[in-house]
């Protein structure tokens, strides 16, 4: 269940991860100024144009849609509707049989009206249904076998004309018998069909044509051709070529720009995968570190669109204030990484600058400027004199690079652009570093500094109630504080962790040794009793520090400082009444230190507490003991997950034995008064 929620929380992080590097490359491509343009094209009707404009390629002047409306209609009001020979009429009746009739004499009067009135018809042009002709206007065109003539519609008949004439006629040959007129009606529209028919399909297609045959445009303007001279005056239609030539310019401006800002994706793209790569490979811990990660990304962000607007207003390089970027990063981040950031900004905002090469050399020098100048900030109020060191620097920088690349200055101009960098590079620096630190949880040595104040309550409480555990804090402290120093760790956050991983033992204080004065409470209670309470240390400072929101790289300190070692003393007790009792019910809950500063206050609490608890102290019998704890905790597997090397151990031992004989086995001599 476990396994399954890590690989939920490690793709989350991922696709977290993937998701704001490709928003910032996004933003980063589309802020990317775009420079140069074109010379003024139009001038309106009447306008005087102060210069010859010459076309500088081809180009199309398009027509209005309702000019485009008003040429089809005028075309397709000249088509005419084709009627075309039926190929089912039958002019030949001589075959048909009528049937059922009770005289021959009625039968062949029959057949003879029928036959002269289908031949008078047939001579006829007949359509089914004339009316769908009419929309065309008059004129029909009717094709036949060999030939091809216009009539007009007023020639023609339909079906419905047909019906009115039969009508007619078997009135007029049966006057006497309505019985007979309905059969030589039926029958004889039974046989009877239109000779021409009228294909609307045909006449759909025609329309097309006429519509495809329409030119979309009015004008071609030719590349060299000259659309008007100097000094001359703007007419309609050239105000039309005008305005069309600023378009096609434009358009072709645009295509270009989409190419180029492709080119730049790509680009910045292929900056960052170094930089991911480098990252997630040789800084794991802060590849791990979301907050920092997106920290990181806001301030180049904000650099990059503070450079954008510097940009629009035409200003300087030196106009920038990069140093921000460099302070911030060399504060939230270990200096070496704060350098990397600040390359990997110069080289950004390099290109923004036309990838100019001053910029870059100006970006990185007062970036690696800024990353060790937050290394000397020790308290809040250096922030501001850093502003003057900011801009003697950078003026000093950007004059001695203009000098050099013999590019024109202005003193004056760089030393307000350096002081403006200055003064915004503080500014920002004032700004984010609270919202860092209060919203995304980023401990900052400034924080950190705060905690080192001994009358926070945690500390003056653990004074009061357990002034042993105080000051065996005291001195671990001292111990994490120098071997923290020597293994290149941050010394700070060592000195820190180690004032409060024992907070926990503000409950139940009398039950640790340091702490006791006479009787030992463990000496009434079961091993197993005992392990659970000094167990309990741990979870209860956890607790502790969450409750006053110290920061979760303290709060590691405190869940890591014993990883998942043994309390021997119990566990040997437990095993006089139970040879099989199982080591892991005395081991603590863990986890196993991850990072140097952990594995460091782990290791000088354990030997402090050992030394300590040693009956006969001396310097040899420090350095044995102190080699076999480090022993011990290596062989255990308490050292695997963090970044501590063997070679680095033994440097970590030579840090914390001197401390320890000077604590422990020095004597001063006696004090007469």
């Amino acid at each position: 269940m476990k396994k399954r929620e890590e690989k939920k929380r490690i793709k989350r992080e991922r696709f977290l991860k993937f998701f704001i590097s490709l928003l910032f490359l996004i933003i980063l491509t589309i802020l990317y100024p775009e420079k140069g343009g074109f010379k003024k094209v139009y001038f309106k009707t009447g306008e005087i144009v102060p210069y010859e404009i010459i076309s500088p390629f081809e180009f199309k002047i398009p027509k209005k849609e309702e000019e485009i409306k008003k040429e089809e209609e005028i075309l397709i009001s000249k088509i005419r509707p084709y009627i075309f020979e039926n190929p089912e009429f039958k002019e030949d009746i001589e075959n048909i049989e009528i049937k059922n009739f009770i005289s021959k004499r009625d039968k062949e009067y029959f057949m003879k009206n029928f036959k002269e009135l289908y031949k008078n018809l047939s001579k006829k042009i007949v359509v089914e249904n004339k009316e769908v002709l009419k929309k065309y206007g008059e004129e029909v065109i009717l094709i036949g076998k060999n030939f091809e003539k216009t009539i007009f519609l007023n020639e023609i008949m339909d079906m419905e004309d047909v019906k009115k004439i039969v009508k007619e006629k078997s009135e007029e040959f049966y006057p006497h018998s309505l019985e007979m007129q309905k059969i030589f009606y039926e029958i004889f529209l039974t046989f009877f069909k239109p000779n021409y028919n009228f294909n609307e399909d045909f006449i759909k297609e025609k329309i097309e044509e006429v519509k495809i045959s329409i030119l979309p445009y009015k004008e071609v303007v030719l590349k060299g051709e000259k659309i008007i001279g100097a000094h001359e005056k703007v007419t309609p239609p050239i105000e039309e070529k005008l305005l069309f030539l600023e378009k096609e310019l434009k358009e072709k401006k645009g295509e270009k720009i989409v190419f180029k800002k492709i080119y730049i994706f790509l680009l910045f793209s292929f900056i960052f995968l170094i930089f991911y790569y480098i990252t997630r490979f040789h800084f794991k811990g802060i590849y791990g570190e979301i907050p920092i990660l997106l920290a990181h990304f806001i301030n180049l962000f904000l650099l990059i669109l503070l450079s954008h607007f510097f940009i629009k207003l035409n200003l300087e390089y030196y106009f920038v204030p990069f140093p921000f970027l460099s302070i911030i990063s060399g504060i939230i981040s270990p200096g070496i990484f704060g350098i990397f950031v600040t390359l990997l900004g110069s080289i950004y905002l390099s290109t923004y600058f036309n990838f100019s090469f001053l910029s870059f050399i100006f970006f990185l020098f007062t970036g690696t400027l800024g990353v060790f100048l937050a290394k000397f900030l020790k308290n809040r109020t250096f922030l501001y004199f850093s502003i003057i060191i900011i801009f003697f620097v950078g003026s000093l920088m950007s004059f001695l690079l203009s000098l050099t690349f013999e590019v024109k200055y202005e003193i004056q101009k760089i030393l307000i652009g350096n002081l403006i960098g200055g003064i915004i590079s503080i500014s920002f620096l004032v700004i984010l570093l609270p919202f860092y630190e209060k919203f995304f949880g980023i401990t900052t040595d400034f924080v950190l500094m705060e905690l080192l104040n001994l009358n926070h309550p945690l500390l003056i409480e653990l004074q009061n109630k357990a002034p042993g555990t105080f000051a065996h804090s005291t001195l671990v402290a001292n111990l994490a504080e120098n071997g923290s120093r020597i293994l290149g760790a941050n010394p700070l956050l060592a000195r820190v962790g180690a004032y409060f991983h024992d907070i926990g033992k503000l409950e139940n204080p009398l039950h640790y040794a340091e702490n006791q004065t006479g009787e030992n409470p463990h000496d009434k209670l079961s091993p197993k009793i005992s392990a659970l309470i000094i167990k309990k240390h741990v979870k209860y400072g956890v607790e502790l520090a969450m409750k006053y929101k110290l920061p979760k790289e303290i709060i590691n300190i405190i869940k890591s400082h014993h990883g998942t070692t043994v309390m021997i003393p119990f566990y040997e007790k437990a095993k006089i009444f139970d040879k099989n009792v199982s080591e892991d019910e005395f081991r603590y809950p863990g986890p196993k230190p991850k990072t140097k500063e952990e594995a460091i206050v782990m290791l000088a609490d354990t030997v402090e507490a050992t030394v300590r608890s040693l009956e006969e102290v001396n310097p040899l019998k420090i350095r044995e003991t102190v080699n076999e704890m480090f022993k011990r905790r290596f062989m255990d597997g308490q050292l695997d997950e963090s970044e501590i090397t063997r070679r680095e151990l033994d440097k970590l031992e030579d840090a914390f034995i001197p401390l320890l004989i000077s604590y422990f086995c020095q004597k001063r001599p006696e004090y007469k008064t």
